[in-house]
């Protein structure tokens, strides 16, 4: 009865060790595999969080400061695939919300196909086409925001 009883304690310890060993590997492989943790993201969940870490650095940047409120914030984000545009409320007022979804609509697939960098590219063009039809024009105070793009690694 001695040795059964060490038997099952050995065979507990071990599928213990299995599980939590699992769970530890999995844990690693989220941290460094960026397609193995997207599959524990919900789409709503990725959606929110991205949108709120748009406005966020919205916020925090100070892009609503422009003369006329223009600024427009153009974040991609390259965990969850997502892109936010968020235009502040002089730009809104000039430009349909169906022509920011159509800028939105052309980086997706280049952003899902790993192609960040066309991916920006094809999204200015959608937002300076956009623009234009619009007839904007841009102010002679000069730029309020540095040229380069911010990029913001996760910690």
């Amino acid at each position: 009865l001695v040795s059964l009883s060490w038997a099952v304690a050995g065979a507990a310890l071990v599928d213990t060790l299995v599980i939590l060993g699992a769970g530890a590997v999995c844990a690693a492989l989220t941290l460094y595999v960026p397609a193995f943790a997207r599959l524990f993201l919900r789409d709503t969940r990725a959606e929110l969080e991205v949108r709120q870490y748009a406005q966020m650095q919205f916020l925090a940047r100070e892009m609503f400061a422009t003369p006329d409120r223009t600024a427009i914030l153009l974040l991609t984000s390259l965990l969850e695939h997502r892109v936010v545009l968020l235009p502040d409320t002089g730009m809104a007022a000039r430009v349909a919300p169906v022509a920011w979804d159509a800028a939105i609509a052309r980086m997706t697939p280049l952003l899902r196909a790993g192609r960040t960098g066309a991916a920006v590219l094809a999204g200015l063009d959608a937002i300076g086409d956009a623009l234009a039809r619009t007839g904007f024009r841009r102010g002679g105070g000069g730029n309020r925001f540095p040229d380069p793009p911010v990029e913001v690694r996760a910690p």
